[in-house]
């Protein structure tokens, strides 16, 4: 979703879509129209497993099935004008072989989240020396051992305070930082079924700058929830 609250954007990783919808009220995704626009990834090879738009509505980030991030340039928020600027292995930067399922990138561009999932699933920090480029990353051992269950999504709040996944056991966790962003000093404080048996296959979260609300999509039923931050 865009920080406009305005855009909704949705990655099929089973068909390889990322649907453009818009909303009349902001992230009121009871108002989003018929899809706007379908950009299709067959092309590369790989399906697309989570997505982010920058602020300025001029860079998509898609996570590709591979465990490749690669960088966009696009035109006024539509991925249907995307031209690859980068892209780099998740596995090369983190130097340990996972399969990566969903990441977040901060709203100053500075902090790369990723959540990877193997023998013992984390979710990594990568910092970004130049802000939006993903070509800059390093990872300096940043990261916080997750649930047991595979999982499938992250969001962190816009203030680096908290981070909530949500895993294959239809389960979201809350996970404290006593340091804003430093995955080192997370510890989890709370967790919430809410989601439970409302979709097999669980999907991506996402929370707006706000940080009232979060968004939660289930793959089987293709349904978006919308959630008050408080329930959690």
């Amino acid at each position: 979703m865009s920080d406009s609250g305005l855009d909704l954007y949705v990655c099929d990783p089973t068909v390889g879509d990322i649907v453009h919808s818009k909303m009349t009220t902001e992230y009121d995704i009871s108002t989003a129209s018929t899809y706007e626009t379908t950009f299709y990834f067959d092309q590369f090879n790989a399906y697309p497993q989570d997505l982010q738009i920058n602020p300025s509505s001029n860079r998509m980030y898609v996570l590709e099935s591979s465990g490749i991030l690669v960088e966009y340039s696009i035109s006024s928020g539509r991925p249907a004008t995307a031209s690859q600027i980068r892209q780099i292995d998740l596995n090369s930067v983190i130097f340990s072989t996972y399969n990566y399922s969903a990441f977040q990138i901060s709203d100053d561009g500075n902090k790369l989240f990723v959540a990877g999932n193997g023998t013992n699933n984390y979710v990594f920090r990568l910092d970004l020396s130049t802000a939006w480029n993903i070509s800059t990353a390093s990872y300096n051992s940043n990261n916080y051992q997750g649930s047991l269950n595979s999982m499938t999504g992250l969001s962190i709040k816009p203030d680096g305070s908290s981070l909530i996944t949500v895993d294959l056991n239809e389960s979201l966790d809350q996970i404290e930082l006593s340091t804003s962003w430093d995955l080192n000093t997370a510890s989890i404080v709370a967790g919430s079924s809410i989601i439970e048996n409302q979709d097999d296959n669980e999907g991506g979260i996402f929370i707006p700058p706000d940080g009232e609300k979060l968004y939660y999509g289930g793959t089987s039923t293709d349904t978006i929830y919308q959630y008050s931050i408080t329930m959690i």
